[in-house]
């Protein structure tokens, strides 16, 4: 985790970036696949839940909605239809 307490915005910036590069070295390791998702993840938009670590997506086989408030709007009704209609088989809430 990065620490952020007292962190200047150069710091951060600093540590956006070595994470940035951490992610590159993932994905060189596990490339993303051509399909498009079977599973829909609807979550809260807190940051804290990791869904990589909740659904172990080291390859984003997922689609993610975070929302706020657990209440789906019209706008997160017509992008689960999307996904559906590009082969979702499965939502997990």
């Amino acid at each position: 985790d990065f620490e952020h307490k007292h962190a200047t915005p150069q710091q951060v910036w600093e540590e956006f970036n070595k994470q940035n590069h951490l992610a590159a070295l993932v994905r060189t390791t596990f490339p993303r696949s051509a399909r498009h998702p079977l599973v829909a993840l609807v979550t809260c938009m807190d940051a804290r839940l990791d869904t990589n670590e909740i659904a172990g997506d080291t390859r984003r086989y997922y689609y993610v909605l975070r929302m706020a408030g657990s209440a789906l709007e019209p706008k997160d009704e017509d992008m689960l239809e999307l996904a559906v209609n590009n082969g979702v088989e499965v939502v997990i809430f």
